[in-house]
């Protein structure tokens, strides 16, 4: 009697508990878009426009002082036993983002080491790139954030300390794609904007590019000499990020083995395929021949564009997937500051608090200025087996689909905050929702996506090795072109990558892995019940979420006991 009784008494939130969290929320985000802006523009809030970052050591100081005092805030004021499971997941996201944040400053130190911190190009780039009837209001804002940029330049003169070369190496390269775009790009619209806006928005980007140039004159001739500073951030922190940030319960060293054991086992699928295909030419040898399949240089991202409108109908017409009724995909190029660091392409979200669901697929071109031999390593990594893939992991039901599905979440956590592991093991796992569904024309298309997961795979082998000291870029790189069969041009841009973004290349392979066992043990508990879709469309509305809180929220949402789907 009185098990039943209690077995039907609804847990009941402490409103007030649910409000301190929210308010705490809140305060942190307020704070964080006046000191940084930009940040604010990303996520579509425009009352900052017209303001750019301190880029002082004494603003980072107070900065950290000021997060450091928010998570201390939020533990002091939050008791979690009294909130809901939803605001407990809303918690425990926002803790993770709170405490990476007082970590990374700590360890990091990107105004002295980061000489690409002091080319705030992004918060430009949106505001030219958006457009609507603020139009000329967001060219006005561009024009104030463009005459702050000789300022930044000179703090960074003062500022940087023994920068990793290959950082300074990769702001020598954006440096010059940023210049290329303010005296084109940014010259055409003010060209195309009413005087009053034009013409300041021209001058202000003409000496912006100045500046910018004779600041790469400088990276060049002063700052490479004493770029001397490493980018590996060690196994403790390695670990740490692991455990605090990702939520994950691995090491670098299990991450090590895992992505071992997973090549391994997508090696030999890629064998047994590639002798289904042809018995007489090694899995290897058939990849590498695909390549030769591609575009013409100048039609590269109408062949992305082509294959994600395919995928975007497949999904539809199968029933796979309820699309949001006001979601767009736009395909670009990729902006010049990530060409250095992204061989093939990405996505951009759409901003949370926009108006629209516009998200923006980029595609790295094939430079006009490459030589013929180095423009054909290129064509041949955007072969049109690789586009296919690209596609679907960029757009649908990959990052697209999921991003677009998440900001329907009404939690302001949910919506601001997320997981990589979430996110990019969700594009790994609609490749694969995608070549079970029947979507790939034929057997080449699934031998590319097998080796586009060996890919990733290897990634979960490279990246801990890379930070603790177990690789170099050059054994890095060397085993991307012998184990996965990377151009070495897009190897190096891979790499690369990594020295800038430690434990983002784990996220695909572990978190497609999670969410592949999360699958079946929510078809275990619901037996004859489940329903693959609704499984799906569960999962996209909780947002990105780490797996741990992941499996929380779906045993929620879907009314199961949490401890029948616990880790």
């Amino acid at each position: 009697m009185i098990v039943a009784l209690l077995s039907a008494v609804a847990f009941t939130a402490d409103s007030s508990a649910i409000q301190r969290l929210d308010a705490r929320v809140r305060e942190y985000l307020e704070a964080t878009w006046r000191r940084h802006p930009e940040s604010a523009t990303a996520v579509g809030i425009h009352r900052y426009d017209r303001l750019s970052s301190d880029l002082s050591l004494r603003a980072a100081a107070v900065e950290r002082r000021a997060v450091a005092a928010a998570l201390d805030a939020l533990r002091r004021d939050v008791d979690t036993a009294t909130l809901d499971e939803g605001s407990r997941i809303d918690f425990l996201l926002f803790h993770a983002a709170l405490a990476t944040a007082v970590r990374s400053a700590e360890i990091s130190e990107p105004l002295r080491r980061i000489p690409g911190a002091y080319i705030p190009f992004g918060g430009v780039y949106q505001l030219i790139e958006d457009g609507g009837p603020a139009r000329g209001q967001l060219l006005a804002a561009a024009t104030a954030r463009l005459r702050t940029w000789p300022m930044a330049f000179a703090l960074a003169r003062r500022q940087l300390d023994r920068p990793p070369r290959l950082w300074t190496e990769l702001a020598l390269g954006s440096a010059q794609g940023i210049a290329r775009y303010l005296r084109t790009r940014v010259a055409a619209a003010a060209d195309s904007a009413p005087p009053r806006v034009g013409a300041p928005l021209r001058g202000a980007a003409a000496r912006a590019a100045d500046a910018l140039d004779a600041f790469r004159r400088w990276m060049q001739d002063t700052l490479l000499i004493r770029s001397e500073g490493s980018w590996e951030i060690g196994a403790p922190h390695y670990d740490w990020l692991l455990a605090n940030s990702k939520l994950l319960p691995f090491t670098a060293n299990a991450l090590i083995d895992l992505g071992r054991e997973v090549m391994r086992e997508t090696e030999d699928s890629l064998a047994a395929l590639g002798r289904r295909i042809d018995s007489t030419r090694s899995w290897q040898q058939l990849a590498d021949s695909s390549k030769t399949l591609h575009p013409p240089r100048d039609s590269v991202r109408a062949a992305y564009a082509r294959e994600t409108a395919r995928a975007r109908d497949f999904i539809e017409r199968r029933g796979l997937f309820a699309l949001p009724a006001d979601e767009r995909l736009e395909m670009i190029d990729t902006p010049p500051n990530l060409r250095a660091t992204y061989a093939y392409g990405g996505y951009d979200a759409p901003a949370p608090f926009a108006s629209e669901r516009v998200g923006r697929f980029f595609v790295t071109p094939v430079d006009s200025e490459l030589s013929s031999g180095d423009a054909e390593s290129k064509l041949r990594g955007h072969n049109y087996g690789w586009i296919t893939v690209v596609a679907v992991h960029e757009g649908y039901p990959g990052h697209h689909l999921q991003t677009v599905k998440a900001l329907e979440n009404p939690r302001l956590v949910r919506r601001l905050f997320g997981s990589e592991v979430f996110g990019e093991g969700w594009g790994l796992y609609a490749e694969e929702l995608m070549y079970r569904s029947g979507f790939y024309r034929d057997s080449l298309a699934r031998l590319t996506q097998l080796r586009m997961r060996l890919w990733r795979a290897a990634r979960v082998v490279i990246d801990p090795s890379l930070h603790t000291g177990r690789m170099s870029l050059e054994d890095a790189v060397q085993f991307f072109v012998d184990r996965v069969g990377l151009e070495r041009r897009d190897a190096w841009a891979e790499v690369a990558r990594y020295t800038t973004w430690p434990t983002q290349a784990i996220s695909y392979i572990v978190g497609m892995r999670e969410l592949e066992r999360l699958r079946e043990d929510v078809r275990s508990a619901l037996g004859s019940g489940f329903d693959e879709r609704a499984f799906h469309e569960a999962v996209l509305a909780e947002g990105s979420l780490p797996p741990i809180l992941m499996r929380r929220a779906v045993a929620t949402r879907l009314g199961l006991a949490p401890r029948r789907l616990s880790p």
